[in-house]
């Protein structure tokens, strides 16, 4: 899939948000996820996530890249791995930045069993790759960058990356 789909189509409530709504029984019954929010342990989640959804990006070597390192710039770690990328793919940067960019999201929440949250982390992986695709038109908008969500038998679970589209040359 790529970003240009629609992620807000038919978009179901969360199974958590349903159950936690249920709660405050006929009350509740006009509460939204924004209102879940409205919780002393939800604020520190939502100030995190914002990583998730406002990655840093950068150039390096002609591959757009997400920023792993908090002051904004690229570690020698990630340098090597790119460079290291760059030279199995000989050269080529869309294969390169698909790769570096890879999140898989199951990789993000390990401390916990996610299958019963399997289609909320297909939702959100759908919205991450609009929240992406946006920001990168607007920091790269000479690129042709494409977004793209992995989520079928042969992902590890839902997935996101993006990549320059190659030229067609």
């Amino acid at each position: 899939m790529t970003s240009n789909e629609n992620a807000d189509a038919g978009r179901a409530l969360p199974r958590f948000f349903t159950e936690w709504r249920a709660l405050f029984g006929d009350d509740a019954a006009d509460f939204t996820p924004i209102d879940y929010l409205n919780q002393q342990e939800g604020l520190p989640f939502v100030i995190a996530a914002q990583w998730l959804f406002c990655p840093t990006f950068t150039k390096y070597r002609d591959c757009v890249v997400i920023v792993k390192d908090l002051d904004g710039g690229l570690s020698d770690g990630e340098k090597k791995v790119i460079d290291d990328w760059l030279e199995v793919f000989d050269g080529d940067t869309s294969k390169t930045e698909t790769k570096k960019n890879l999140l898989i999201l199951s990789d993000i929440f390990t401390s916990f069993d996610t299958e019963p949250y399997e289609e909320d982390l297909s939702r959100l992986a759908r919205t991450l790759a609009r929240c992406w695709q946006g920001l990168l038109k607007l920091e790269y908008p000479e690129r042709d960058l494409v977004v793209e969500v992995y989520d079928d038998e042969w992902s590890y679970g839902p997935e996101v990356t993006f990549y320059t589209r190659p030229s067609s040359s």
